[in-house]
């Protein structure tokens, strides 16, 4: 039984070896001048096609190596690296005896791409769909074409054979593009395949569903969710700005290809286990369980052997939104903005307590018969003059009110010198900066908060920089929190009230920060707003495939079409906002009671003294008037002399 096999074997490699079975002027009208081909792979097993096509190959000044096909085992992987040159092509007789082991290890090694334009030459009775589908890497992005025979004809047809995934159930598909008669020698073009991913070629997906990933922070969503929740407007909770920005573009090329997309949730970005197992978007996309990704990514350097990196035209910015200056109000624009709302009212009071004193002391000069200038109207006016720093004139006779007055002008001098040098100052000097850097809001005095977002907790797990280390012992665990304050992680709408009071610092991507500061603050509010420095970098994010994804090619092209028609920067207007502008001029910053304080208790340092003062008067004329009784009892009264 052995030997008849040999005898067989042996018979069918002589009949190989003295018959030629393939087409050189073919070869030369497709390969060469349709493909240009610049270096030549040939695994035949008929040494006159050796002989012909090494000729044709060598008067057109093409590279070329051979592989005799059962002659010798072939490691693809060495010979392919050898030969990697621009425009290979591979002309394969599919008749030799081992074929079918040949190619099926060049579909291992997924040598069906791009870079090499097979050429495969079926056997009389041949079909491609009955020789290529066992072959399971046949590629989108596979350049072959299958010459098969037409049955009692001298043509054959040359079929461009691919799949939209094996990997996804789809079966082989192919094209017969062009039509070659042996006798007239005669190549005639039926279809032009090129470009190879336009719309009316292989780019119609024709409703095939691709696996796509989607990292979304939220508990109980499906994956038939996911579409409503990324076409939401505005603010997702769980959900990015730039995830929703890719899945903007995702949609356009859904569209553009005709391909529906079965979603894979995932929680996070990146993770792994204990054991080493890759968790979130990052470990489906390297492990290649999902052709395309609803995110981008960054591209750190580690990555691009893990990924291929398609489009970038996303910043990512991350900081600190607070906002500086005092408490400002909606009366800004005002007299009244240099001060306060409590200096104002310790003002008033100040005052109602200076008349109320002013008049406790005329009525105790009346009741105890001292002697004073003026009248009550005076005192009023008096008190009024002294406010306006006008002058008093007359001076009151008595000390009492005199420290009342003289008190007075001194409170006037410091709130006059407070409220002008507060407007000029602001006039002449540059806006307030406040924090510039995670180090100065850590030094500061505004507590922090972030958003609740999946890469601000892996951020603080990991712990990559010393500053965030540092950010989450003294703003995160050693920071106070009431129950009415922002907890640890929030969204910025539920953020927006704490950041107008001035006391917080909100931790976020900067463009969600300015959607909800453009829709919530005042002109005055914005020109108040200031942006630190975050925890994270700023850079460009990048969609991503898996490594070596046959839709590599096709999804650039896809995305650079995108970006010539203007849907990219249109998809940027709507997820990418900016800064609000500062319209309101310049902002007066009110001065505190806090700030003015030194002036009040110089007045109440001196009422204080006039009251004791008065006390002492009043006490010191209670004594002389009773020394005075004393000493008239003593004294005899004496008598007039009598007129004569």
């Amino acid at each position: 039984m052995k030997l008849l096999k040999c005898l067989i074997f042996l018979l069918s490699v002589f009949f190989t070896l003295s018959h030629s079975k393939i087409s050189s002027d073919l070869v030369q009208k497709y390969l060469i001048s349709v493909r240009n081909v610049k270096s030549v792979v040939m695994m035949l097993c008929s040494r006159k096609d050796f002989i012909d096509l090494g000729r044709l190959f060598n008067d057109n000044s093409i590279y070329l190596t051979n592989y005799y096909i059962g002659n010798e085992i072939l490691n693809l992987s060495n010979f392919f690296s050898r030969y990697f040159i621009a425009s290979c092509g591979i002309v394969v007789d599919c008749e030799c005896p081992g074929v079918e082991e040949v190619l099926q290890n060049a579909s291992n090694y997924r040598y069906f791409n791009l870079t090499y334009n097979w050429l495969l030459f079926g056997s009389d009775g041949d079909t491609w769909e009955q020789f290529l589908d066992p072959i399971f890497n046949i590629e989108f992005s596979s350049d072959l074409v299958f010459v098969q025979h037409q049955d009692n004809s001298s043509k054959v047809d040359l079929v461009d054979v691919y799949s939209l995934g094996r990997h996804r159930g789809s079966s082989l598909i192919g094209i017969k593009f062009a039509e070659y008669d042996s006798i007239d020698k005669n190549l005639e073009i039926l279809v032009d395949l090129w470009p190879k991913f336009d719309r009316k070629n292989r780019a119609n997906f024709r409703g095939f569903t691709l696996k796509a990933v989607a990292p979304i922070d939220r508990d109980n969503v499906t994956s038939a969710d996911v579409d409503y929740l990324m076409k939401l407007p505005g603010k997702t909770p769980g959900i990015t700005t730039f995830v929703k920005y890719q899945s903007h573009l995702n949609y356009y090329l859904q569209e553009m290809f005709n391909y529906t997309m079965k979603y894979r949730v995932t929680r996070a970005w990146a993770g792994h286990l204990p054991s080493g197992y890759r968790l979130g978007l990052l470990g489906v996309m390297a492990r290649g369980e999902a052709d395309i990704s609803m995110s981008a990514v960054f591209t750190y350097i580690n990555r691009f052997d893990e990924y291929d990196f398609l489009h970038r035209s996303y910043m990512f910015e991350v900081g600190f939104v607070f906002r500086v200056g005092s408490h400002s109000t909606a009366t800004d624009a005002s007299l009244l903005a240099p001060f306060e709302n409590d200096v104002w009212i310790s003002l008033i009071v100040t005052i109602f307590i200076v008349v109320i004193i002013g008049l406790i002391v005329r009525i105790t000069f009346v009741i105890n018969k001292h002697p004073f200038s003026g009248s009550t109207a005076k005192d009023f006016v008096d008190i009024f003059a002294a406010l306006c720093q006008q002058g008093v004139d007359p001076i009151p006779g008595n000390t009492v009110q005199k420290i009342i007055i003289f008190m007075t002008l001194f409170l006037a001098f410091f709130l006059y010198n407070y409220y002008t040098s507060s407007v000029v100052g602001v006039l002449l000097s540059s806006p307030v900066k406040g924090p510039t850097t995670p180090e100065e809001i850590l030094a500061s005095n505004y507590k922090v908060c972030f958003d609740d977002v999946a890469y601000h907790k892996i951020m603080f797990r990991e712990k990559k920089k010393p500053i965030i280390e540092k950010m989450y012992i003294k703003k995160v665990l050693g920071q106070k929190r009431g129950p009415k304050d922002l907890p640890t992680y929030a969204l910025i709408n539920y953020a927006i009230p704490f950041i107008k009071s001035g006391d917080w610092a909100f931790h976020c991507e900067l463009t969600e920060a300015y959607t909800e500061i453009a829709k919530h603050f005042d002109a005055s509010e914005i020109c108040d707003l200031r942006i630190a420095t975050g925890l994270m970098v700023t850079e460009y994010v990048e969609a991503i495939l898996p490594k070596l994804s046959q839709y590599r090619e096709m999804m650039k092209i896809g995305f650079m079409r995108l970006q010539e028609v203007g849907l990219v920067k249109r998809a940027l207007t709507i997820y990418r906002k900016e800064k609000p502008e500062c319209t309101s001029g310049i902002t007066v910053f009110a001065v505190g009671f806090q700030a003015v304080s030194s002036a009040f208790y110089v007045l109440i340092f001196g009422m204080i003294t006039s009251i004791f003062i008065l006390i002492g008067e009043i006490l010191w004329k209670r004594y002389s008037s009773r020394q005075k009784s004393v000493s008239q009892k003593w004294v005899k009264p004496v008598k007039p002399l009598k007129r004569f």
